[in-house]
């Protein structure tokens, strides 16, 4: 299992920066290689602030999927236009990605 963590402080305009991300978002869930797909507002860590953090969290079953993920993401005109239009409406450089992937899964839990 591998996830890609993505962050970023909205600037300006809250609410356009939402309506082009609920259309962006489908755009992720007609690739099959992603698994999960969460989306969170963010208003503690680097670079944060209370009101405009965004997080995204993709999981994917492993790197190969993953690599697919943006193969297939990158020949989306849509997808494309919309990630700019997204980004043009974020602090650029308060965007941060991370790759991680499942370590001693035995150590886990979860509560339902």
């Amino acid at each position: 299992m591998v996830f890609l963590l993505s962050s970023w402080v909205i600037a300006g305009d809250i609410d356009r920066h939402e309506a082009v991300m609920r259309k962006l978002i489908p755009q992720y869930k007609k690739i099959k290689e992603v698994k999960s797909y969460k989306y969170f507002g963010h208003f503690v860590g680097q670079d944060q602030n209370p009101w405009g953090g965004r997080l995204e969290i993709f999981e994917f079953e492993n790197l190969a999927a993953l690599e697919n993920f943006f193969k297939k993401f990158t020949k989306s005109k849509e997808a494309a236009r919309l990630l700019n239009e997204a980004m043009d409406l974020s602090e650029r450089s308060t965007v941060r990605f991370s790759i991680v992937s499942e370590m001693n899964p035995d150590l886990w839990f979860e509560r339902k």
